[in-house]
């Protein structure tokens, strides 16, 4: 499976929202979203988070995150000198388990490494992700109420 990033413009917009309601859905275990009241739920959430998305300005980076030339999720990175903070990643349902966003992570973690940089995340605690993140090195540096921040220290 060929992964790639690719950079987010204004064209993927439909994209983002179909990914954000798709997983909403999944999380909720809705089988059939068609309920206006949960979609009134689902898109101010998606206002909301598109809206704190924008607030990190130009320090993010945005990208469509492509599996065999085919959208499947959506990451979202800032970057600095000593540390690569992951804001979002994310993988449609119908992509998950196919080691998509392990690769994109472990690759985050390769470059992290050969620039001596932290990585940093944050995730729900009752996110099942928390213990496939402690597998790949990230360890819990801080409970912050319902997340964890997560970070991965590159070997000196």
């Amino acid at each position: 499976m060929n992964i790639l990033l690719k950079k987010y413009s204004d064209t993927d917009y439909d994209f983002i929202k179909d990914l954000f309601f798709n997983c909403k859905c999944e999380e909720m275990k809705v089988v059939a979203p068609n309920n206006l009241f949960l979609n009134n739920i689902i898109n101010a959430q998606f206002k909301a988070q598109n809206k704190f998305y924008a607030n990190l300005g130009d320090s993010a980076d945005h990208y469509i995150i492509m599996a065999d030339q085919t959208k499947v999720g959506r990451l979202i990175k800032t970057d600095d000198q000593v540390n690569l903070h992951i804001a979002d990643i994310t993988i449609s349902p119908g992509h998950r388990k196919r080691g998509i966003a392990g690769n994109v992570l472990k690759s985050l973690i390769r470059s992290a490494n050969e620039n001596g940089k932290t990585i940093s995340l944050r995730v729900n605690k009752a996110n099942p992700l928390v213990g496939y993140y402690s597998r790949l090195g990230f360890d819990v540096i801080a409970d912050e109420g319902i997340r964890y921040l997560m970070a991965y220290k590159s070997p000196e």
